[in-house]
C-alpha cells in the first residue's frame, strides 16, 4: 500500500505527501487538508486516515480516500495543536494534545469528543506521546510523568515511583507486554516498565544503549526493539546491542 508522510516544518509548501509505489502525490492547504504543518499521521481501523496538526491551530483531519473533513475546538476537540494519535477500544481515537490554551487528551467516539486534563487525575497536561497496548488500556507521556488510563480512572507514575525522568517522548509495548518509555531531556536513559510486576528498570549507556537521549521506540516484525537517539540508533535483539552511528554509514547521529 501507500506510504504516507508529514512535514511540521512551518511554512512548507505541502503539508502531506503520498508515495504509492513510484508515484508521488502532494495535498496542500486549500486542496483539502486544513493545513501544511502536521505532527502525527494514522490510519485507523477501518482505513481511515487521520492527520493531526501542529503549530498552525486547525486541529486533526480526517481524508477517506476522496474527501477531507476538519475537527476542531469548535467541534469539542480539546485543543488544536496534536502531538500524537491512537486507536482506541470499540472504533475510537484518542488524541494527545498539547496546544497554546489547553492539553490533555481528547477521545472521539463516532462524532462527540471526550476530553480529560489534570483536573481528571492525568498527570499533566503537557502531553507528549500515546500508545494503546495488547490488554486495551492506554498509556500517556507527558513532561511530568506518565499515566495508565484503566477503565475510568488514571494511574500516574513519576521519577518517585522509579520512571528514570519524567519526560516521556515515545511508549512503545514489547513483545512480552513490557512497557518502554524514551526520554530525552535528562540524559539518563530509558525505562522499561514490567506489567506483572509494575516495577520499572532503567536501561541507559552503562547497558549498550548508544546515547541515554532517546526520542522514538520502536518494534520490528523480528521482536527486536530500535531506540532512536541524540547519538545514533540502537538496536536490542534479546538482551544483545547493535549500535550504528555515522561512522556506521548512518546519515545523521541525531
Amino acid at each position: 500500500g501507500a506510504i504516507w508522510f508529514v512535514d511540521w516544518v512551518e511554512e512548507s509548501s505541502a503539508g502531506i505527501a503520498k508515495l504509492d509505489g513510484t508515484q508521488w502525490e502532494t495535498f496542500a492547504q486549500g486542496d483539502g487538508p486544513s493545513s501544511n504543518t502536521y505532527r502525527k499521521v494514522l490510519q485507523d481501523e477501518e482505513g481511515l486516515l487521520w492527520f493531526g496538526s501542529f503549530l498552525s491551530d486547525k486541529g486533526v483531519d480526517l481524508y477517506d480516500g476522496e474527501n477531507w473533513f476538519n475537527f476542531s475546538k469548535l467541534d469539542g476537540l480539546l485543543d488544536n495543536d496534536i502531538v500524537d494519535i491512537c486507536q482506541g477500544n470499540f472504533g475510537t481515537l484518542w488524541f494527545g494534545i498539547s496546544g497554546p490554551t489547553a492539553g490533555g487528551i481528547s477521545n472521539l467516539d463516532g462524532t462527540t469528543f471526550t476530553n480529560y486534563d489534570s483536573s481528571d487525575g492525568l498527570v499533566a497536561d503537557s502531553v507528549l506521546s500515546l500508545l494503546r497496548t495488547k490488554d486495551a488500556t492506554l498509556w500517556i507521556g507527558t513532561s511530568e510523568g506518565i499515566s495508565n488510563f484503566v477503565g475510568n480512572f488514571f494511574i500516574n507514575y513519576t521519577v518517585d515511583d522509579g520512571l528514570v525522568a519524567n519526560d516521556v517522548y515515545d511508549i512503545h509495548e514489547d513483545a512480552f507486554g513490557n512497557i518502554w518509555f524514551a526520554t530525552y531531556m535528562e540524559d539518563v536513559g530509558v525505562s522499561r516498565f514490567d506489567n506483572g510486576t509494575t516495577t520499572f528498570t532503567t536501561v541507559s549507556m552503562s547497558d549498550g544503549l548508544v546515547n541515554n537521549r532517546v526520542r522514538v521506540i520502536e518494534g520490528d516484525s523480528a521482536n527486536n526493539i530500535w531506540f532512536g537517539t541524540n547519538g545514533g540508533v540502537s538496536k536490542l535483539e534479546g538482551d544483545h546491542w547493535i549500535n550504528y552511528t555515522e561512522t556506521d554509514g548512518l546519515l545523521d547521529n541525531h
